[in-house]
């Protein structure tokens, strides 16, 4: 009789020991499989805006409350509403890229040797994980000069120079365009 009372306890023991460790398996299974989607999210975004504004020759802001700007002049636009990427074609508010777990995209521009570089930064989210990247982005065909005389004029989508300035996709929504 004792040991029929050892050999349940034994038994009960090694049983919840593996239903444990199943659980906690599957916790850290689960976890890992979301952090990954939020990594994948936020490199497409990333390599996305890089590809499209790399070679753009405008590019300007306007906040989310405002009309959006000529669609001749800008053919596209980007925005973080909630937490989803989205870009959209101006002319027709058709959408082209759609992204969920985005938290924030945020940008600079600054001037280095007369060049107008993009800093941009895109920031992912899903429950308590997080995860963030930064890139840089050579804009081609656009100097320092572009964003001067944008401000001077007094252009609404006009983009101050400078880390100092830096722009929240979810305040602003960042219109491109190759006229």
């Amino acid at each position: 009789m004792v040991e029929l009372i050892i050999t349940v306890t034994l038994i009960a023991m090694i049983i919840t020991a593996s239903v444990s460790l199943y659980i906690f398996g599957t916790k850290t299974f689960d976890e890992g499989e979301n952090k990954a989607k939020i990594q994948r999210n936020v490199r497409n975004t990333a390599d996305y805006l890089t590809e499209n504004i790399r070679n753009c020759t405008q590019f300007g802001v306007t906040l989310n409350t405002l009309p959006p700007p000529d669609a001749v002049t800008y053919q596209r636009g980007f925005e973080v509403n909630g937490n989803k990427f989205t870009a959209f074609n101006t002319s027709s508010a058709s959408i082209q890229f759609d992204v969920d777990m985005i938290s924030d995209i945020t940008f600079y521009v600054y001037n280095l040797s007369g060049s107008a570089i993009t800093h941009l930064t895109v920031k992912g989210s899903s429950g308590n994980q997080t995860y963030e990247m930064n890139r840089e982005v050579l804009l081609n065909n656009l100097r320092t000069a572009y964003f001067d005389n944008k401000i001077t004029s007094g252009d609404p989508t006009g983009i101050a120079l400078g880390q100092s300035n830096t722009y929240s996709l979810k305040d602003y929504c960042l219109y491109y365009g190759n006229k």
